[in-house]
């Protein structure tokens, strides 16, 4: 007969072992996160708008700062999308009875980081360069490391860095799920 004593924490070890312990919060952080992506834009305007940018800045200026906002805006959006669906993906890094249930979880944030990171340094760095090669007539000195005539190679690199950021969180997040499904089948 089983002490009863003893066994009242098996409902918990229970929880944790199936992995819901990790999936929920993160589950969790992963749509403050998206929300915080949604609100950052406006985090920007009410800055600008609370430094009195709009009063002292010529026209060109402003509707600079108003195109560079609405690519922080898209952006925003669709970074607030990667990160919900992500979320909801989550359920699926494991299974029931998988030993190893804590390692996919951090992989997929690794991975949806990677995606997040990547994605926003190519279109964001792609779209400011492009509005400041437009709107500065090539000289984009004020965007941190660049200088003249290195804004041209940057609708070039942000891309492509962009993409290799991608590509490495990916491969280690991978990585990581591959040793953990190894472990899991070689259980089996």
């Amino acid at each position: 007969m089983e002490n009863k004593f003893f066994s009242l924490i098996k409902p918990y070890l229970s929880y944790i072992d199936s992995g819901k312990l990790y999936k929920q919060p993160f589950r969790i952080l992963y749509q403050a996160i998206a929300i915080l992506m949604l609100l950052f834009p406006l985090a920007v305007l009410f800055q600008l708008l609370n430094t009195g940018f709009f009063k002292h800045a010529t026209g060109g200026m402003i509707f600079g700062a108003i195109l560079i906002w609405l690519v922080l805006a898209a952006a925003g959006c669709l970074s607030f999308q990667l990160w919900w669906n992500r979320a909801a993906q989550l359920k699926q890094t494991s299974t029931e009875g998988d030993d190893f249930v804590a390692t996919p979880v951090l992989s997929n944030l690794i991975q949806t980081f990677g995606e997040w990171l990547g994605s926003y340094i190519a279109a964001v760095g792609f779209a400011v360069t492009l509005l400041a090669l437009i709107f500065t007539n090539g000289n984009t000195g004020f965007i941190p490391g660049m200088g003249k005539g290195l804004g041209w190679l940057g609708l070039l690199l942000f891309p492509i860095y962009g993409f290799i950021t991608v590509v490495l969180f990916r491969w280690f997040a991978e990585a990581m799920r591959a040793l953990v499904a190894i472990a899991n089948n070689t259980r089996k």
